[in-house]
């Protein structure tokens, strides 16, 4: 994983790059900038961010494929590539965003009814028996919990639709059944994954945010969320976003290696196979070696053994 990173970080970097800091600098222009707020503004601007990071992500998605297959790929010839089933893939992942989001959205209306019922009691007067709040508070976390794990099984179940959609092109609800017949087998496998990749995600990207906190005078959450150009809290912003562009490509190479390792293991997927779903006709002579390393024995199993992917 870190070898791909680390041989392709411009490209990757420059991918997220290029639609990234434009869309962000005119949302800091159309947000901030103005002394009175602008109508829709703020609205405008979570729609395009978002579009943008579905672009971003197809268009990382289909040059780590492209690398796997041993082909030189560069920023142009990656959303170009992708463009034109852009509109179709922003759709696919809504869905899958969607699918993840609603048991997530319960479980919080689930958490507010209860505290809001409690409230309304004690504001009113009224007095429940200990043993009954006990059984109500234990039903409305029962319920919570159960959403929220609902949210976290949805989450592994789909999270290869845009790994399919991308090289299988698969599209909609069949990116999201696709996903979920590679993970079957292998969810708590891939949980792990997922868990230890997002911990490391997080720490290496505390690492960097923490001292950029303390350099730019540790702005408050107030001033954080305040819309003033040219306040401390710009330059963290500023960080975040480009501390977010250099991980971001990490988590994308992780889920693809997966996706193809799944497929390996359940398919004996191979890289002509991918050539052949990715539109070529034979695979590619690059004069560069292959991008991950593949042990001797991935490269020729024993009869009866799948390959997997080092």
């Amino acid at each position: 994983m870190f070898d791909v990173y680390r041989s392709n970080f411009i490209t990757l970097v420059g991918i997220m790059a290029v639609v990234q800091v434009p869309i962000n600098i005119v949302g800091m222009l159309i947000t901030e900038l103005p002394r009175k707020p602008i109508p829709g503004a703020g609205l405008f601007y979570i729609l395009v961010a978002l579009a943008a990071g579905f672009l971003t992500l197809a268009a990382a998605t289909w040059a780590v494929s492209e690398v796997y297959l041993g082909r030189r790929v560069s920023i142009r010839t990656a959303y170009k590539s992708i463009w034109p089933r852009a509109a179709a893939f922003m759709g696919t992942y809504a869905l899958y965003l969607a699918a993840v989001s609603i048991p997530g959205i319960i479980a919080v209306i689930i958490i507010f009814i209860g505290a809001a019922v409690t409230v309304v009691g004690a504001m009113n007067g009224t007095t429940v028996a200990m043993p009954a709040m006990i059984v109500a508070a234990s039903i409305i976390a029962i319920l919570a919990l159960g959403a929220f794990a609902l949210a976290l099984i949805v989450y592994v179940w789909f999270v290869f639709s845009s790994s399919v959609f991308i090289v299988e092109d698969k599209r909609y609800i069949s990116s999201l059944l696709r996903s979920r017949q590679l993970v079957q087998g292998h969810w708590w496998r891939l949980l792990g994954i997922i868990l230890l990749v997002g911990f490391i995600y997080i720490c290496v990207y505390a690492a960097f945010i923490v001292p950029t906190w303390f350099l730019s005078g540790r702005p408050s959450i107030e001033s954080l969320m305040a819309n003033t150009i040219g306040s401390k809290a710009i330059v963290l912003r500023v960080a975040d976003i480009l501390i977010s562009m250099i991980l971001s490509p990490i988590i994308v190479i992780t889920t693809i290696l997966l996706y193809y390792d799944l497929r390996i293991r359940k398919e004996g997927f191979d890289l002509q196979v991918l050539a052949a779903e990715m539109g070529y006709s034979e695979l590619p002579v690059a004069d560069v070696s292959h991008p991950l390393p593949v042990s001797e024995s991935a490269a020729e199993p024993a009869s009866g053994e799948q390959p997997t992917i080092e």
